[in-house]
């Protein structure tokens, strides 16, 4: 079925997930196509902040935590027996992760920085100069200089902040993402490489060029030394401790995408978990419009995006069309601390989290005449740092908690809603179902069933729910010739529904 096979009839992939909160790892089983081991690991990498407004872990902790798992998964595959590659049990290993931060690194490739995340909410504050405090932020700042869409927390434009803040150190060398972190001190390379769909979420990449947009990064005083080098999908990084290969890192929008989605040309991925997340893939083959023509309702193409949706480099070649909320999962979160807050200030108990009270309201009991309209923007949007979240339409009969937890829950699928609606109407016809991830919309029957009606097709759930990391191992596979493509229809995923 496959291209390579170990001693067993095999070939073993480790995919590697350094995610927010976590690093979860798997073992795949590319012969008989399931996942044969799964560890999942908190990093407990956040730092104290210096401000509300960073966002910043320590990349060498999530380090120690991703090493640890690869070699608790290798002494599986090495007790699972089969000689591999090269004699080796693990035939190749990728990683996916957090995307948009950044961290610095000397000559020697060790952080000498914390990771600022792409929780970094700087880019939304006004930008302060030596003259005076201008009126732009700066986001609306690097898009007057460049015309490119440079959101908050998108690493360069952290770099930007961190220069005029004095906040890189000396010994800085070069910066890089903490997936390119993580793959360089895997291998004991000391120069960054990160691949294309890491490099992206940067800002000021462009997918044509395979590279990023110097001239615009002088305009915004930026060193292109200081830019990691860039490379295709596919790259082999190195070699790791135990001998195994070492392929690029790839974005975790791209990872999960390929982790969870059979169909590609007839699903929409939705992920809902603090943020959210509405993505499509576009084959190198299909056009996207380019001009927008009077009366048409469809967005043109503007510095990578098409209207509020991002233009994302896929592994391999195409586009991922993706649309991000950034309150996403977070607003319900929100929702229900004030709900506790309430309870705890008016009886003095904390009656523990609400969730589960929350996600029983009486659902087909509530009218749709008197529905709260909830604008979930709470921290704004990736192309409007200003905007902010809303309540209309309250009434005398419709001020409840009922109502509250269905208009937030129909906020947050409207959100994604949105971004559905600005696809041009091929896209959208051809569309037969969604596929669902995230903890967000796992934990939440209600969201999901309101997910179904407002875009009115099924919904699918993988059963494995490390789909970034599974994405991962099956990119590793692709890169040493395991797997044919990453779009192959034996990939191992399986839906709930199936």
């Amino acid at each position: 079925m496959f291209g390579l096979h170990c001693g067993d009839g095999s070939v073993r992939l480790i995919g590697i997930d350094a995610g927010s909160t976590s690093v979860c790892g798997i073992l795949l089983n590319t012969e008989t196509s399931t996942v044969e081991k799964v560890v999942s690991r908190e990093h407990k990498a956040a730092m104290k902040s210096t401000s509300p407004d960073t966002d910043m872990q320590d990349p060498d902790r999530i380090l120690s935590v991703a090493l640890d798992t690869i070699s608790e998964l290798y002494g599986t595959a090495v007790g699972l027996g089969g000689t591999g590659i090269d004699e080796n049990p693990v035939a190749a290993l990728s990683v996916t992760g957090q995307v948009h931060g950044i961290l610095y690194v000397d000559h020697t490739g060790k952080a000498v920085s914390p990771l600022d995340t792409w929780q970094d909410g700087r880019g939304r504050k006004h930008r302060s100069v030596r003259e005076g405090t201008t009126n732009l932020t700066w986001v609306e700042w690097a898009y007057h200089e460049t015309g490119h869409t440079v959101p908050s927390g998108y690493g360069l434009l952290t770099h930007c902040i961190n220069v005029q803040e004095k906040r890189v150190p000396a010994t800085a060398t070069c910066m890089t993402t903490i997936l390119g972190y993580l793959a360089m001190r895997l291998t004991g390379t000391t120069i960054p490489r990160v691949e294309y769909s890491d490099a992206h979420p940067l800002g000021l990449y462009v997918p044509e060029r395979g590279a990023f947009d110097t001239t615009a990064a002088k305009k915004l005083g930026i060193s292109t030394a200081m830019i990691p080098e860039t490379v295709p999908a596919g790259t082999q990084i190195g070699i790791s401790l135990e001998g195994i290969p070492v392929l690029a890192s790839v974005g975790d929008n791209q990872a999960g995408y390929i982790g969870a989605v059979r169909n590609t040309e007839r699903s929409i991925l939705v992920n809902v978990g603090t943020s959210a997340q509405l993505s499509i893939y576009i084959s190198p083959d299909l056009k996207l419009p380019e001009n927008k023509s009077p009366g048409s309702g469809q967005a043109n193409i503007d510095g990578g995006w098409l209207g509020g949706l991002e233009i994302r480099p896929f592994p391999g070649g195409g586009s991922l069309l993706s649309g991000a909320s950034l309150s996403g999962g977070s607003a319900y979160g929100l929702l229900e601390a004030l709900f506790r807050e309430i309870c705890m200030k008016y009886t003095g108990s904390d009656p523990g989290q609400l969730f589960d009270e929350m996600n029983a309201i009486p659902y087909d009991k509530l009218e749709q005449d008197l529905r709260l309209h909830v604008g979930t923007q709470f921290l704004g949007t990736r192309r409007d740092v200003r905007a902010r979240g809303t309540v209309t339409g309250i009434g005398k009969m419709n001020l409840t908690h009922d109502y509250l937890a269905e208009g937030f829950l129909h906020g947050i699928v409207y959100e994604l809603c949105q971004f559905w609606s600005e696809l041009p109407l091929r896209l959208q016809e051809q569309m037969q179902s969604v596929v669902g991830v995230g903890n967000g919309l796992r934990r939440n029957p209600l969201l999901r069933r309101i997910i179904e009606e407002e875009f009115d097709m099924p919904l699918a759930v993988p059963v494995a729910t490390e789909e970034a990391a599974l994405g991962a191992a099956i990119i590793a596979g692709v890169g040493i010739g395991s797997y044919s493509d990453y779009l192959s229809h034996d990939r191992p995923i399986v839906h709930e529904n199936e």
